[in-house]
């Protein structure tokens, strides 16, 4: 489930960032898909903190925040909440995302192989810390983030 998450989440970062490229489409027409998203994938205390943050910024200040390159839309899931699976396919028909794809794969020996049918297909981000230790015996966190297809 949590990779239909990440995917949702990178589509929505995606459209959004092309949304606010073209100039023609309205910011608060790109505010409202957002918090469309938000209202029904994450907490009511969720979508009321996201929703005050861009009611206390500028049209300018949104359409600036989308176009940054590293913009910071994520879903949160808080501890104990549960998301339903038809959340995320009414997010997903929103969006107009497929969950379950056709998948091609090619083998070592060059063999290609093809699912007879969809299969479900996400994206998850992982971030590993390593505890290091120098050789003067300082101890320090390096943090890693990966990204799973």
């Amino acid at each position: 489930m949590f990779r239909y998450l990440g995917k949702l989440t990178k589509t929505l970062r995606d459209r959004v960032t092309s949304m606010a490229q073209n100039s023609k489409v309205k910011t608060d027409t790109i505010i409202k898909l957002v918090l469309d998203y938000y209202k029904l994938i994450c907490s009511e205390r969720t979508y009321k903190s996201v929703e005050k943050k861009f009611s206390d910024m500028s049209v300018k200040q949104a359409r600036d925040f989308f176009l940054e390159p590293d913009m910071n839309l994520c879903t949160i899931i808080e501890p104990f909440q549960d998301v339903s699976f038809e959340s995320i396919q009414t997010a997903a028909k929103m969006l107009k995302v497929p969950l379950d794809e056709y998948v091609t794969i090619k083998t070592e020996d060059g063999r290609v192989i093809k699912t007879d049918r969809p299969v479900p297909v996400g994206i998850s981000y992982k971030e590993v810390r390593y505890k290091i230790k120098t050789t003067t015996g300082r101890r320090f966190w390096l943090s890693e983030k990966r990204l799973y297809k």
